[in-house]
């Protein structure tokens, strides 16, 4: 990918204005068929260029589709064009379904750029050509987080990570002396200059000598809730993203049983059309074994996540700290049971973006637009597009490979669900946690 500055500005004016797949394995019995590539132009109708015209898309799609749609505003706050940021919520199905596929997006703010797509391609394509499986209904929430999508942050409107928020405040938080002894060695002068971003690597680069390279990885992403202006900062509280959401789903999934979830993320730099199963259900939990007879057990498998984490991040996948899906999981809890997982579009590595493994280019630019909220200027432009694309390139080739494999997924989940359904099973929650060290 060769994206220059000025390429970048220009990509930017609507957002200021206004390999082989790793992906789904076919399980055993499995008669999902294989997803087709999009026809020309329909990406451009999924994807968009900022948080408002990803809501009108996915408002619109929901809408024709005959989905009941609820809105929720986000309060106190609004989106750099000074609109309303909201999350929104789309039902498709009966009421009294057993078994409720939950898709949300926008967790992680810009990273839901890829699955409000995914979640729009679904609803244009699939929604309106089958029903839904007997016993089956499909929840689609859109930006969990609506201050971080708008503004291009993985946070939320309180610097905070929502997937580290769900931990229980009424208790003792995890401590992370690593990550502060580490942070602190960091830079502390604002900019997002070349010279800086050296400064940053050398500095991650000398804690990775210091302590080893996972150990690193580890800290400074398991999640702290100590350093509020730090990154991965989980918060003081349980924000209104995760109460909204939390609220949404109890409200919408009070008839069901069972919950088929996935949280779709971005984006590991291992190859376009690949896809990164994290399922945060626990590895001894029939819960477990269910997902992997979805989306391939070769796929959800602890050593293979470790291996894909070894190519595009560190040598293994580290630990968290407050995940959402665990916060979904005791939400509702015992009576609903919940499996699925985060799950990551990965796209090819880029040599102006991620010049290394260890480059903190991202970090930097996203301290200074944290900082500045400068959408307008030639340098806010720039770091604002370069944000974006991070979080989800702008080149068709990514876009057509992403939409095929999340329609793929989506079409196994559903199948998944339907035999869970048809098994007439009471709810087996399982052990309910609020941190994991993976093995």
């Amino acid at each position: 990918m060769t994206v220059n500055r000025r390429e970048l500005i220009t990509g930017a004016s609507a957002l200021v204005a206004g390999a082989t797949a790793i992906g789904p394995a076919a399980a055993a019995g499995s008669n999902a068929k294989p997803a087709s590539r999009p026809a020309a132009g329909h990406a451009d109708r999924c994807y968009s260029d900022d948080y408002q015209i990803a809501r009108g898309r996915f408002i619109e799609a929901a809408s024709a589709v005959g989905a009941r749609l609820e809105h929720h505003k986000l309060p106190g706050h609004k989106g750099p064009d000074g609109k309303d940021l909201f999350m929104d919520a789309a039902w498709i199905g009966p009421a009294d379904a057993d078994v409720v596929v939950v898709s949300v997006c926008g967790t992680h703010g810009a990273e839901g750029f890829g699955g409000s797509a995914a979640q729009i391609d679904w609803l244009l394509t699939e929604a309106p050509r089958r029903n839904l499986p007997k016993g089956v209904a499909a929840l689609l929430v859109h930006a969990v987080n609506p201050f971080g999508f708008a503004h291009l942050l993985r946070i939320n409107e309180n610097g905070v990570n929502i997937n580290r928020n769900s931990v229980d405040f009424s208790k003792p938080v995890p401590q992370s002396p690593l990550f502060e002894q580490i942070y602190k060695s960091f830079p502390t002068r604002m900019g997002y200059d070349e010279d800086l971003i050296a400064e940053f690597n050398e500095a991650y680069v000398a804690a990775e000598k210091q302590f080893g390279k996972w150990e690193v990885s580890d800290a400074l992403g398991r999640g702290q809730y100590t350093l509020v202006d730090a990154p991965e900062y989980g918060g003081k509280r349980s924000e209104w993203s995760s109460q909204t959401l939390f609220a949404i789903l109890k409200k919408n999934c009070s008839r069901a049983r069972h919950v088929a979830y996935i949280d779709w993320h971005t984006l590991i730099k291992i190859g376009d059309g690949q896809l990164v199963f994290l399922c945060f259900n626990q590895t001894r939990d029939p819960l477990f074994n269910r997902v992997g007879s979805w989306w391939g057990m070769e796929n959800i498998d602890r050593e293979a996540v470790n291996k894909q984490w070894s190519t595009g991040t560190s040598n293994k996948r580290p630990s968290r700290s407050g995940i959402l899906m665990w916060g979904v999981q005791h939400a509702l809890a015992p009576k609903i049971d919940v499996a699925g997982a985060v799950i990551e579009f990965c796209a090819d590595s880029d040599k102006l973006l991620h010049k290394a493994d260890r480059d903190q280019r991202w970090w930097v630019y996203t301290r200074w637009m944290r900082q500045m909220r400068d959408y307008t200027s030639p340098t806010g432009r720039f770091v604002a597009a370069c944000l974006r694309e991070v979080c989800c390139p702008t080149r068709l080739s990514f876009k057509e490979a992403a939409l095929t494999i999340a329609r793929d997924t989506y079409a196994r989940t559903f199948e998944g669900a339907a035999r869970w359904a048809q098994e007439n099973v009471a709810a087996q929650p399982g052990k309910l946690i609020h941190y994991a060290a993976f093995e």
